[in-house]
């Protein structure tokens, strides 16, 4: 194979590059001062402009909050309210005298020809009622009516049963509302 021989000229070969030396040292020196200009920036201007940023961000979250304190202390203020009334509920819960409830279960026991042996109130005011009648109808109907007094919510017969000499021996739940009702 026979090697291939250039006869033009170095003059004419530089003349016709695109891009010769010297337009390559001014690309190179133009993008070195965009360099340099890049770098003075992110190093000073940049950081001052964030900075200045930050101050009117934190200037504005300090504003929200001084615009929200109040609604904030409201708040606080409904929940320690809120707590404090549930617990006077429950001490005037606890302090109600559970003789009213009692009072209420003997007499409507006597008017119904009832014999309580036991009566138990627990905190909640609910009544549980041990006792005996000749009558089962006077059972029933002591239920009904303990139930519509406004000290309970319900009254429940949980045990009949039938011992000697013909007496009706009872088991009866009384729910009370917890606030005692109203007395007469």
């Amino acid at each position: 194979m026979i090697p291939e021989l250039d006869l033009r000229t170095p003059e004419y070969i530089a003349s016709r590059r695109l891009f010769g030396p010297p337009f390559l040292k001014l690309l190179s020196g133009i993008l070195g001062f965009c360099m340099l200009v890049g770098a003075f920036y992110a190093a000073t201007i940049y950081p001052d402009w964030l900075r200045r940023e930050l101050e009117q961000e934190i200037g504005l979250a300090i504003g929200l909050r001084e615009e929200v304190a109040p609604l904030l202390e409201l708040a606080e203020e409904t929940a320690l309210l809120k707590a404090r009334s549930d617990l006077e509920q429950d001490l005037h819960k606890s302090l109600d005298p559970p003789q009213e409830y009692l009072l209420v279960a003997k007499k409507l026991a006597s008017a119904h020809r009832l014999n309580l042996e036991k009566v138990t109130v627990d905190r909640n005011g609910s009544l549980f009622l041990k006792g005996w009648s000749r009558d089962l109808g006077d059972i029933a109907l002591f239920s009904q009516v303990l139930e519509c007094e406004p000290c309970f919510v319900s009254s429940e017969v949980r045990l009949i049963n039938r011992g000697p000499g013909g007496n009706y021996y009872f088991e009866l739940t009384a729910l009370g509302t917890g606030n005692g009702g109203e007395m007469e």
